[in-house]
């Protein structure tokens, strides 16, 4: 759409499927492929290419495509959302050990309860000096 920061999305409805395929519906989550540039939206040719490759493939693309049985979806009440079975990443973000993110989470919560502590004690004096 021109001029909209709104996510387009393509349907492609086949009635002969090949029979692997039979039973499944493939998502692809291109938005990470579109190009952006003042106001308009597109897809260069090596993002094109990459689609179709996609959707020519039998293989999932973690991040990118996947193959999802219909039992599943309809498990998830008929629901297509595309991230409900795409889960986008960031290529780039460097990995975590469980231990470093566990490390973080201590530090965090501990912050966490000292900050409410501290309100607690801001309250406390609050209520008294009335």
């Amino acid at each position: 759409f021109y001029n909209s920061p709104m996510e387009a999305c393509v349907i492609v409805c086949r009635t002969k499927k090949p029979a692997g395929r039979q039973g499944w519906i493939l998502f692809i989550n291109a938005v990470g492929e579109v190009t952006r540039e003042k106001s308009q939206s597109f897809l260069d040719e090596e993002h094109i290419e990459k689609i179709l490759a996609a959707y020519r493939s039998d293989e999932n693309i973690a991040g990118f495509s996947r193959h999802v049985p219909i039992e599943e979806i309809l498990a998830k009440g008929a629901n297509l959302s595309i991230p409900r079975y795409i889960t986008r990443y960031d290529e780039d973000a460097e990995a975590q050990s469980f231990e470093s993110v566990y490390e973080d989470w201590v530090e965090y919560s501990t912050e966490k309860d000292d900050a409410v502590e501290s309100l607690r004690a801001v309250l406390r004096k609050v209520r008294y000096d009335e």
